[in-house]
């Protein structure tokens, strides 16, 4: 059609038949062409403009006549949204080659399309993107992974930190780039080869043990074991007296419990982690302390701490590592459950913001107002459960439920709702969630260890208000005591799906299992490995953690037992290498770390954490 039907030319040429008045046709879509009367010539006067006319050009699709000319828009199409990997996910070692080949996922865009829709995507160390980029064009699905390891620094800190943008194009024109979170945040980013639970930055997770010193006033230590290539000893047992750095209790006074709920993360990113935890100190005020990582980190570098302001407040009982607010930095929140300031043990947690200087300036207060809550019993942040990419965070408490916090571009949001079935006087929080169905979304597993109720309730995530702490999407459970107290994330396998741990440590007529759940597409509820060591009070499953050790890209499971362990609850930690079998996990011991000293409970916590980070009280890691 040229302008509407009443417009139409009947010749199809440009030249005028006998006849003044004739129709006739010069090629211009807005015109009406009739033989001039007096010339003899086609002539064309403009129709009115606004009519509609279609000059055959598929990537306009609203042409309208214009001055006497057929003038179209490109159709839009939407800005496609960032999606895998989870923003701030970890993937790859960089002693692992071929692991170091993030699979980039976007939504697709959304309108009407002028043929087909391709994506152009951009990957750089640079946040700005203007050096070093690499710019992958015509992708005609909504995925792409490089054929090739991406290149990254193998000098400490090993890995690197990957940001990336993706557009969509069509034969007319493509969309802007999509942007970071929020103005001001980091862009969209992935960690390559890179540990976020490496302290030394070899490439290597390391190890945090929590002895609790019984014996000794109960004053507390934390052995440290750098990961390597082949972390056992040739007889896969090592002694704590052969760990490589030991953190001592400041100050050394009885009853202090320092290194309780030991955890990792990188909060002045500089990509080391930092090592974080607790002392309960005698009055149960709470302290916490940082150690900065670094390469040449031993342990004796002065810790920045945080003090509780109470005595009873129990600051530090748990916490949580995760960047809430997108600038890059880990942030640091801790519970502290015994706080009375709004009634009589109704707790409240600290927020500190992490940064290139941190500075353990308080930043913000959760504050609770329901008495008897121990509001921050349990805290776990997250990951990005939401799609936005910022992480969220879930705090529970004794009588209320699992609340909800949302990150964003200002920090946490007020809670936003409680996880269904989670109001349980124990309620646990799995300590480093990811994405166990592969879709980008950060799952949530709420562990219940009530005698007729034990279980691990997992709370798959989606994109906006569509993750509201709705019903659960699966449920592990088990017949064994305390199952559920402790569970952790991490990708057992390799296969690029977070597979779950839980444990249960039994009540002293059985030695304590632990459980492992492979994810996938449509992960299902039965176990794929059974974890078991140690005798009837030995609480083996007391703590549990999933870490790239032995740098192959595959997490491996770590297991606290602080009783038994040959003499009087001496302790043990167990280490199950990760492996490439998606059907079964293998159970067998790969490493065994013994604690020669009676009453030591070496295991009460254990931390190295894949892909996320925080930690809570029983096993804190």
């Amino acid at each position: 059609m040229a302008c509407g039907a009443p417009l139409l030319d009947a010749r199809g040429d440009a030249t005028c038949p006998p006849g003044n008045g004739t129709n006739c046709d010069d090629g211009n879509l807005c015109t009406t062409d009739v033989c001039n009367a007096t010339t003899g010539a086609c002539s064309h006067p403009a129709v009115p403009d606004g009519l509609p006319c279609n000059d055959a050009n598929v990537c306009t699709v609203t042409d309208t006549c214009a001055a006497g000319a057929c003038i179209g828009s490109n159709p839009a199409i939407s800005v496609p949204q960032p999606r895998l990997p989870m923003n701030n996910a970890t993937v790859g070692n960089v002693h692992a080659p071929g692991t170091m080949r993030p699979k980039f996922g976007w939504e697709a865009s959304a309108g009407a399309g002028c043929g087909t829709i391709t994506y152009e995507l951009q990957y750089s160390t640079d946040p700005t993107f203007a050096t070093g980029a690499t710019t992958v064009s015509a992708i005609t699905t909504t995925t792409y992974q490089p054929p090739v390891d991406l290149s990254v620094s193998t000098i400490a800190p090993d890995g690197a930190r990957v940001v990336w943008r993706v557009r969509g194009c069509t034969a007319a024109a493509c969309t802007p780039y999509s942007q970071p979170p929020a103005t001001g945040a980091l862009p969209w980013h992935v960690n390559v080869g890179r540990s976020d639970h490496d302290l030394n930055g070899d490439g290597h997770a390391d190890l945090l043990m929590h002895a609790q010193q019984g014996p000794l006033g109960d004053t507390g230590k934390v052995y440290v074991l750098f990961g390597s290539a082949a972390p056992a000893a040739p007889s896969g047992t090592i002694d704590v007296g052969n760990a490589n750095v030991t953190l001592p209790t400041p100050p050394a006074s009885a009853g202090d419990l320092f290194g309780g709920n030991v955890n990792d993360g990188d909060v002045n990113g500089d990509g080391y982690s930092d090592a974080i935890m607790k002392a309960t100190l005698s009055t149960g005020r709470g302290q916490v302390f940082v150690y900065l990582g670094g390469a040449a980190f031993d342990g004796t570098q002065a810790p920045l701490s945080m003090l509780g302001e109470s005595d009873g407040d129990e600051f530090g009982a748990l916490g949580a590592l995760g960047d809430h607010n997108g600038d890059g930095f880990d942030d640091v929140v801790v519970g502290a459950p015994g706080n009375d300031a709004g009634g009589p043990d109704t707790g409240r947690a600290y927020v500190y913001y992490g940064g290139g200087t941190f500075d353990v300036g308080l930043d913000r207060i959760l504050v609770n107002t329901l008495s008897n809550d121990a509001f921050c019993k349990r805290v776990a942040s997250i990951g990005d459960a939401d799609g936005d990419g910022f992480a969220d965070l879930a705090v529970s408490a004794t009588t209320a439920g699992v609340r909800l916090y949302r990150g964003g571009s200002d920090g946490l949001s007020e809670a936003s709702c409680i996880f269904a079935n989670s109001v349980a006087a124990q309620t646990h929080l799995a300590k480093h969630p990811g994405d166990l169905n592969g879709d980008g979304f950060a799952d949530v597993v709420v562990g219940h260890d009530a005698a007729t109720d034990a279980r691990s309730d997992v709370y798959l995530g989606a994109k906006g208000d569509a993750f509201a702490c709705g019903s659960p999407s699966l449920t592990f459970s088990e017949a064994f005591p305390y199952f559920g107290v402790q569970s952790t994330i991490g990708d057992v396998n390799g296969d690029g799906f977070g597979d779950v741990v839980v444990g249960a440590h039994g009540d002293g007529s059985a030695g304590g299992k632990a459980y492992v759940y492979f994810g996938g597409a449509a992960p299902d509820t039965v176990s794929d490995g059974v974890l078991a060591q140690g005798s009837s009070t030995d609480s083996f499953g007391y703590s549990v953690s999933a870490t790239d050790l032995n740098g192959d890209g595959r997490a491996d499971v770590v297991i606290g037992q602080p009783n038994g362990g040959g003499g009087v609850n001496n302790g043990r930690v167990y280490v199950f290498l990760g492996g490439a079998s998606t059907v079964a996990f293998d159970t067998s011991v790969d490493l065994l770390i013994t604690d020669p000293t009676d009453g030591d409970q070496l295991g009460v916590s254990v931390a190295s954490l894949l892909p996320q980070r925080r930690f809570c009280r029983w096993s804190g890691a």
